[in-house]
C-alpha cells in the first residue's frame, strides 16, 4: 500500500470522483424515509489514522451494525462511506484509497487483479420481493413474478395497480431472481428492451420509490429492510416465508453472498475487523439483523 499519507488525498474524491466516474454503479439516493441507520461515525482524528471502508449499497447496513459493534470493543477509527458499488469499490481498492472493500456478487474474469485482490464472504443476505406498506397483499408465486414482468399482471388480488420498480442491469437482487426463478432472466430482459418499467439506480433511491410509491413492488435485501425500519412488506414466495431459518434449510431460493475484498497487503487493523466478523459475537449480529453467516448456508 502506498504511504498512508497518501490516503487522504485520494479519499477527498472518494464519493464524488470515484463514484460519480463510475455512474451505474454509484448510490445516489437519499436515505430513505423513516430510516433509522446511520453510517459510523467519521471520528475526529487525521485521515491517515483511519481506516477507510466503502463498496457495494447492499453490504452496508449490515456491515454498519458489525462495524459499530466492532469499534466500541477495539477503538479503531473507522469511517464507512456511502455506497460507491462494487466497481468503485475495486478501483478504489487499486488506488490504495481505500483499506476494505465491499461487494456483493462474484468477481468476473476481468475484475479479478491478477490474484491481487482477495475475496472473503461472510454473510448472506435474504433477497426479497418488497411491497408497499399498505399493500394487502403478504405472498406471490413465480408464476405471479413473471407475469408482471411481462406486463400481463398489473394488479393485485385487491384490484389495486401493482407497479413493479426495477433496479439497473446486473444488480446483484436481481441476479439472485435469476439464479432462483425460472425464466426470470429473459422476461426481465425483454422489459429493459422495452422500457417496461421505471428503472432505479441505486439500493437506497428504489427503497425511497417503494416507499413512495403506491402499489409498488420491487427486489432489495431483507436485513436492509429490518435494520432501517422501512416498513415494506416482504413477500412470501410460492407459499414460503422469507427467513433465515428457510435460507438455511435450503426451502427460500433468494439470496446472495456478501463478501469482503481485501487487498494484496491487508491492513492489521482490516484482519482483526474480519476476524470479529467471523466470531460467535458477528453471527450473532448477522443473524440477528436478518442475515445468515456464511458458513451457515448448505
Amino acid at each position: 500500500m502506498r504511504n498512508n499519507g497518501m490516503v487522504s488525498v485520494a479519499l477527498v474524491g472518494l464519493s464524488l470522483g470515484i463514484a460519480l466516474s463510475i455512474a451505474w454503479a454509484v448510490e445516489r439516493g437519499e436515505t430513505p424515509p423513516n430510516s433509522q441507520a446511520n453510517h459510523a461515525p467519521r471520528p475526529a482524528v487525521s485521515d491517515r489514522d483511519v481506516l477507510q471502508i466503502a463498496g457495494s449499497g447492499s453490504n452496508l447496513p449490515l456491515t454498519q451494525r458489525l462495524l459499530r459493534v466492532w469499534q466500541a470493543q477495539s477503538h479503531v477509527a473507522a469511517v464507512l462511506h456511502p455506497s460507491i458499488g462494487t466497481t468503485g469499490a475495486l478501483r478504489a481498492l487499486s488506488d490504495h484509497a481505500i483499506h476494505l472493500g465491499l461487494i456483493s456478487r462474484e468477481l468476473n474474469r476481468g475484475e479479478t487483479e491478477g490474484g491481487a485482490l482477495t475475496l472473503e464472504p461472510y454473510a448472506r443476505s435474504i433477497v426479497v420481493f418488497a411491497a408497499h406498506p399498505d399493500t394487502r397483499d403478504e405472498a406471490w408465486t413465480s408464476g405471479d413474478v413473471r407475469a408482471t414482468l411481462s406486463g400481463h399482471d398489473t394488479h393485485w388480488s385487491d384490484g389495486s395497480p401493482r407497479v413493479w420498480l426495477m433496479r439497473e442491469v446486473g444488480d446483484s437482487s436481481h441476479l439472485a431472481a435469476a439464479r432462483g426463478i425460472a425464466e426470470f432472466a429473459a422476461i426481465e430482459q425483454q422489459a429493459y428492451r422495452v422500457g417496461r418499467f421505471r428503472v432505479l439506480y441505486s439500493d437506497a433511491e428504489l427503497r425511497t420509490a417503494l416507499i413512495a410509491t403506491a402499489g409498488a413492488v420491487g427486489l432489495t435485501d431483507l436485513g436492509s429492510i429490518q435494520i432501517e425500519r422501512l416498513g415494506l412488506r416482504p413477500l412470501a414466495l410460492d407459499g414460503v416465508e422469507p427467513t433465515v431459518a428457510n435460507v438455511r434449510a435450503g426451502r427460500y431460493p433468494l439470496h446472495k453472498p456478501l463478501f469482503f475484498v481485501l487487498p494484496r497487503t491487508v491492513d492489521p487493523r482490516v484482519r482483526q475487523f474480519v476476524n470479529f466478523v467471523h466470531s460467535l459475537e458477528g453471527h450473532r449480529i448477522i443473524e440477528e439483523n436478518g442475515y445468515v453467516p456464511m458458513d451457515s448456508v448448505p
